[in-house]
């Protein structure tokens, strides 16, 4: 007999084994490929795409009234650049309008005759063709997050503009920068030039050698141009980069760890598989021993029949993938507003395919090794050596329940291996379930936690003043309103650290902050104090207690560590100290912002609103909330579609484990089924005690599942974000969320039970009898 007819022979009586573990394969070698193809393209795609767009690796949008020709010939002399050029732009913070979409945007307008000056050359998408003089070229970002469409018309401060085309941008299409670049007419950009509602900057746009060159170029830059951090803004590529990265890269590795939990499952049920189909066919195996067949050759029939369905499954896994990965790619163009390049990895689709098929030749070589205990012999008594002393558990002459609940529990004793299984299956997929509910719920629901780690202080208004402009009368005016609770001032500056270049914080008082970053130790109180964010720390070798020597603006002076801060906002980079401190360093407080914390009740959007028409065009005012929920809800999408999805792939990864261990069970013990239906027990009863035997798996792994979920959950998404600073995970797990997916999942699971025990009705004495 060949190996192919036996392997047939074991597929067509396994068949319940078979589709199970040739579904999880497909669905493993699906994920895996495709979360290795967002971690492996991830690494080169901004970079590619940089040098596709040639777009800048550093943009600095300066004030018409502060910019100097020396600006650009600092950058133009600075070793390592490459190419700078300087444009004219004009920038308003307000209301993009289109169809019922309404989003509040830092914007920068630029001239359609700087589209192919040096910079930005990418051509143009859906370009419409038309091009009146009203039209605008808006970032892809637009299409995917607001649904603009091409050939409409959105509006900005009053004016109307039609949209002819878009046009990726690596370093402000991502949604969550804030920050648009958009190209009109130059007579329309002229028209508007001239109203107050634009205030005119100069665009300094650069390209290194190295990009990882921008952070010292940003630190010399601020030194020598002594410009304020409220009359310049930056746009870098790498803090982009790292942006987007963050949370694709976080859901990748989430699809990474449902993978393994997959493999794992199917894993087992190939061990699980061999072990059954061995005792089953014990007579047939010692038959084929007494004709000539080896323990070598057996084994090598069973790795070619497993081997075999991981490779066909592994095929079509990673097919579904490429075919569906246009999906994929446009959730991240939501996220980056960049077209992604690659969908076929073949990197990611080999690793996926050698890794499921070498895995399975494992564990299908380790659990044929039983062939070895069979002989022709033994064959002929089934396997039996000698004489089983095994306890009978739970006797029925002890009984002291009904006895549906005392049969069904004596098989779950007796099925233990089985019900181990399938309570670790529930386990695992109502843990990571709950885990990606967790991320959900954190970045849809409530996103307090969510804030707190940002790192950004959540007061309600921003007030950044114009130059000029004196800012602490302009604080004083503000206190006085008695919708404001209470205002803060703050400095940022660019400072050295032990040499690291980094953004010192300074607060006139730490006490009264809405957001507290400090994860270990606290804020500082005294001159000599400071605190360092936590990749700061990290890069300079200092923690809690170390001195550490901060240079501002050429003067050097030592302080002590009092606490360790964590923030996503600045990457984990970063340093904080008091205003008497900054006193005692260099003699002055300059503040360029100013934090309003109005009094509950009052709405923000109409005392924003009446703020502005106070100050007018001296002030540039922020909704914070308003910019944090634009930042979260561009990393939203992916992380629902990522819920739904495990959520789904758990409930049907459990309904084929339960098939596969029942059919198994049903068809070993199907004359002890026949008998006991001889003997009176009805459908009911048998289906009763099916049910029971195997609820517990069902109960105790979604308990363990959330056990989980509660004690490791926040560890565990902590190692994800621990790359961009976060040390220590609060993310708020939902208690009612918990309970609506563990049921959820386990009652799927129960309901299949339920079906799949149906099948003993099928079971008749007769025809176990006859013999069919």
């Amino acid at each position: 007999m060949s190996s192919f007819k036996i392997i047939l022979a074991n597929l067509k009586k396994r068949k319940g084994a078979t589709v199970t573990f040739f579904v999880l394969i497909i669905l493993a070698a699906q994920i895996f490929s495709m979360s290795l193809a967002l971690i492996t393209g991830l690494q080169n795609f901004y970079d590619k795409k940089l040098a596709e767009l040639n777009g800048p690796h550093f943009s600095t949008h300066i004030i018409e009234s502060v910019f100097r020709d020396e600006f650009k010939e600092f950058a133009l002399d600075y070793e390592g650049v490459t190419e700078v050029s300087a444009k004219s732009s004009l920038f308003t913070f307000s209301n993009w309008q289109a169809n019922a979409n309404s989003v509040v945007l830092a914007s920068f307008l630029m001239r359609e005759s700087d589209w192919s000056n040096s910079f930005y050359r990418s051509p143009i998408i859906d370009d419409t063709g038309n091009k009146p003089e009203n039209f605008i070229y808006l970032p892809l970002g637009f299409r995917f997050n607001y649904g603009v469409r091409a050939g409409e018309t959105i509006s900005l401060e009053g004016y109307e503009f039609y949209v002819s085309g878009f046009f990726e941008d690596a370093v402000s299409g991502a949604s969550s920068i804030g920050i648009v670049l958009a190209y009109i007419s130059d007579s329309k950009f002229n028209l508007i030039s001239s109203e107050e509602k634009f205030m005119a900057y100069r665009t300094l746009m650069i390209r290194f050698e190295n990009p990882e060159m921008n952070r010292d170029f940003s630190f010399d830059f601020f030194r020598f141009t002594e410009i304020r951090a409220n009359e310049i803004v930056i746009q870098a590529y790498d803090t982009s980069k790292i942006a987007v990265e963050t949370f694709i890269s976080i859901a990748a590795m989430m699809l990474i760890i449902f993978t393994i939990i997959i493999l794992l499952i199917s894993l087992v049920i190939v061990s699980f598989s061999i072990t059954n189909s061995i005792s089953e066919e014990v007579i047939a195996i010692g038959a084929l021993k007494s004709i000539g067949y080896k323990n070598k050759k057996l084994r090598q029939i069973q790795l070619m029949q497993y081997f075999l369905i991981s490779g066909i499954g592994s095929i079509i896994g990673i097919f579904i993938t490429l075919v569906t990965f246009g999906f994929i790619g446009n959730i991240i163009a939501s996220t980056s507003g960049l077209l992604w390049l690659d969908s076929t990895n073949l990197f990611s689709n080999l690793v996926a395919f050698v890794s499921i098929c070498a895995l399975t030749a494992l564990i299908t070589y380790i659990a044929s090794s039983k062939y070895k205990k069979i002989t022709p012999v033994n064959a002929l008594r089934h396997g039996e050596e000698n004489h089983s002393f095994k306890k009978n558990p739970l006797p029925l002459e002890r009984k002291k329940m009904s006895l549906n609940i005392h049969l069904g529990v004596k098989r779950f004793i007796n099925s233990f291996k089985n019900n181990l299984i399938l309570t670790v299956t529930v386990m695992l997929l109502v843990f990571t379930s709950l885990l990606v509910n967790v991320m959900n719920y954190n970045m849809n629901v409530n996103r307090s936690a969510m804030i707190q780690m940002v790192g950004i202080e959540m007061s309600d208004i921003i007030v950044q003043v114009s130059p000029g402009v004196d800012i602490f009368i302009k604080n004083e005016l503000i206190v006085t309103h008695p919708e404001v609770k209470q205002t803060i001032l703050n400095e940022k500056r660019a400072i050295l650290v032990d040499g690291l270049n980094t953004i010192i914080d300074v607060y006139e008082d730490f006490s009264k902050l809405a957001t507290n970053t400090i994860v270990r130790g606290r804020n500082p109180d005294l001159r000599n104090e400071v605190v360092l964010a936590s990749n700061t720390a990290r890069a300079a070798g200092k923690d809690i207690g170390d001195t550490v020597v901060l240079d501002i603006d050429g003067i050097k002076k030592s302080y002590i560590i009092v606490g360790i801060s964590q923030n996503i906002a600045e990457h984990g980079e970063g340093a904080a100290i008091t205003v008497e401190a900054i006193y005692a360093h260099i003699g002055i407080f300059n503040p360029e912002s100013i934090l309003i914390y109005l009094n509950e009740g009052v709405n923000v959007s109409d005392y924003l609103n009446g703020l502005q028409n106070i100050f007018g065009n001296t002030v540039t005012l922020v909704d914070v909330q308003e910019q944090m929920d634009l930042i979260l809800d561009s990393m939203s999408e992916p992380i629902s579609i990522l819920t739904i999805i495990m959520i789904s792939m758990s409930i049907i990864i459990i309904a084929f484990v339960l098939f596969l261990i029942i059919s198994t069970l049903i068809k070993k013990q199907k004359k002890e089924f026949g008998i006991m239906k001889a003997l009176g027990y009805r459908n009911n009863d048998l289906i009763k005690q099916l049910i029971i035997s195997f609820l517990p798996s069902l109960v105790v792994g979604t308990i363990l599942g959330n056990i989980l979920n509660f004690t490791i959950a926040n560890e565990i998404l902590s190692l994800f974000f621990s790359g961009i600073g976060l040390l220590r995970a609060t993310f708020i797990i939902p208690l009612w969320q918990t309970l609506i997916v563990s049921l959820s999942v386990f009652g799927a699971g129960f309901l299949v039970l339920i079906v799949l025990s149906m099948r003993l009705r099928k079971i008749s004495p007769q025809k176990l009898i006859i013999g069919y």
